[in-house]
């Protein structure tokens, strides 16, 4: 297995990769990422910014954008809740399951708890 890096050339690099990555010491593969809160923020919001562009420019081309969630788990556009699914679902179960009646003369767990 080789970096993969594409060269100024063209090619891909022939370099080993570092052990563990996927890419060789001069493409990145001893990065250690951002170390400081104001380096993640830049770099996310890099992220988020070339990700607005590409969405733009696949749009202007008339062409999709691929990533995202699909149209039938985002909730608000018409999509099904899954949070809200998930709730009732919890619900009806907990409906199933039996009551535990605790006997008049003897204390709950809780009640224990609290005189110790």
């Amino acid at each position: 297995m080789f970096c993969g890096a594409r060269t100024r050339t063209g090619g891909r690099c022939q370099r080993y990769p570092l052990a563990g990555k996927r890419r060789c010491l001069l493409h990145g593969g001893k990065s250690t990422g951002p170390r400081t809160v104001e380096g993640l923020s830049r770099t996310l919001s890099a992220l988020w910014w070339g990700r607005k562009r590409y969405v733009e420019q696949r749009h202007s081309m008339g062409l999709p954008a691929a990533g995202g969630r699909p149209a039938s788990i985002r909730s608000g556009e018409g999509g099904v809740d899954m949070v809200g699914r998930a709730m009732a679902a919890i619900d009806r179960e907990l409906e199933t399951l039996p009551t535990a009646e605790w006997p008049v003369g003897e204390l709950t767990p809780a009640e224990l708890l609290r005189e110790t």
